[in-house]
C-alpha cells in the first residue's frame, strides 16, 4: 500500500499515456440508491474511443520485478487476465457497481513492466455483492446498532425504550418480511435519528442565543421580572 502511495501520482500519468486516455483522480463514491454501499477507485476514466466513453481506474503496485510474478494474474486462452476468484476482481466489480459504470481498467505496475486489463460490469456478480453485503449491513452492523450501544449518546433517555422495543419487534419478524422491507426500515431508522440530532442541534443553539443575550447571567437569573 505505502508503494502504491508514493507511485500513484506518476503510474496514474504513464497509465493516461500508454492508453490514450484522459485520467481523473476519484475520491469515495455513494451509490445513489443504496447509501450503505461506498466505492474508492482510483480514478475516472474517459476513453473517447470506446462506448461506453466514462470508466474507472483500479491500479496496483506490488513489490514484483515483473507482472508475471503476481499471483492474483493467470494466463487464459493465450492472454494474461485478473483471476475472477482473487479479492481484486471483486474489489473492481463493487466499484463498477457502486459508480455504476461500465468497465474499469484494471492496471498493475511492476518494476520493469506493466498489465492493463479491462473489466467490464458483471450483473451477476454484482448481485452477489447486494445480498452479501445487505445481509451483513441490516442484519449484523444495524442489529448491532440499533441495540443503542452507539445511541445512548444520541437518543434521550425516556426515548431509548421506543428504539430497542421497536428493534426487537423488526428483527422478531420472519426473514421473508425483513428481505422485503429492509430498505424501508433503513430509511425509517435513519429519518428518526436525524430528527432526533437535529432537535438536540436545534436546542443548543437556542441556549447558546440565550446565553449571549443575557438571559442567563446572574443577575438576570434572581430578577423575578424575567
Amino acid at each position: 500500500m505505502r508503494r502504491g502511495a508514493e507511485m500513484e501520482s506518476k503510474v496514474t500519468v504513464e497509465y493516461s499515456k500508454l492508453t490514450n486516455v484522459n485520467y481523473s483522480p476519484c475520491g469515495l463514491i455513494i451509490h445513489p440508491d443504496a447509501p450503505w454501499l461506498g466505492a474508492s477507485p482510483d480514478g475516472v476514466v474517459f476513453d473517447p474511443t470506446k462506448y461506453p466513453q466514462f470508466g474507472l481506474v483500479e491500479i496496483k503496485c506490488p513489490k514484483v520485478k515483473n507482472i508475471v510474478d503476481c499471483k492474483y494474474l493467470q494466463m487464459d486462452n493465450g492472454f494474461l487476465t485478473l483471476k475472477k476468484s482473487h479479492a481484486y476482481y471483486w474489489q473492481v466489480q463493487g466499484q463498477l457497481l457502486v459508480s455504476e459504470m461500465q468497465w474499469c481498467d484494471f492496471m498493475v505496475w511492476a518494476q520493469e513492466d506493466y498489465f492493463v486489463q479491462r473489466i467490464h460490469s458483471d450483473t451477476s456478480m454484482h448481485k452477489v455483492i447486494i445480498e452479501k453485503v445487505d445481509y451483513f449491513y441490516f442484519y449484523t452492523y444495524m442489529h448491532k446498532y440499533l441495540s443503542m450501544k452507539h445511541l445512548k449518546s444520541l437518543v434521550p433517555k425516556h426515548n431509548n425504550s421506543i428504539l430497542i422495543n421497536l428493534s426487537k419487534k423488526v428483527f422478531s419478524l420472519p426473514r421473508k418480511w425483513q428481505d422485503e422491507n429492509h430498505y424501508f426500515l433503513f430509511q425509517t431508522f435513519t429519518q428518526y435519528l436525524m430528527v432526533i440530532k437535529t432537535l438536540k442541534i436545534l436546542i443548543y443553539i437556542l441556549i447558546l442565543k440565550d446565553y449571549k443575550n443575557g438571559l442567563f447571567s446572574s443577575q438576570n437569573a434572581i430578577n423575578p421580572s424575567i
